[in-house]
């Protein structure tokens, strides 16, 4: 049976683990109040999008809150997409166990998380 298609491969999932409630100024469009090890989905690549700002005060923040405070924890980014010309399909970088290998995108309708690192 066929899994319902997501969009959870295209954003950021960072975690507060600061100990505490903490907002995050450069999280969302006016800053994200989160409480201890709760979690936020950011769409698109957060690190990519601060560091391209003409200011660099959020990706400063950023950097600030993994380096200096060990506030916040990235737990993933979107995923790498890569097109297989010789079988005419899109995988995505996947990573289990220590092993690097490729799986199905989350936005296929057939989508799987069939973990491949054989092909």
């Amino acid at each position: 049976m066929s899994q319902v298609s997501n969009t959870s491969c295209m954003y950021t999932k960072v975690r507060n683990c600061s100990g505490g409630t903490r907002t995050f100024t450069y999280l969302g469009k006016h800053g994200k109040t989160l409480a201890d090890n709760e979690t936020y989905l950011h769409p698109g690549n957060l690190i990519t999008e601060l560091a391209a700002k003409t200011s660099k005060r959020d990706f400063d923040a950023l950097c600030r809150s993994l380096d200096d405070h060990h506030s916040l924890e990235i737990i993933s980014t979107p995923a790498v997409h890569l097109y297989d010309l010789t079988r005419g399909e899109t995988q995505i970088l996947a990573l289990e166990g220590g092993d690097l290998g490729m799986a199905d995108p989350c936005w296929k309708s057939d989508y799987s998380s069939v973990f491949n690192d054989d092909e």
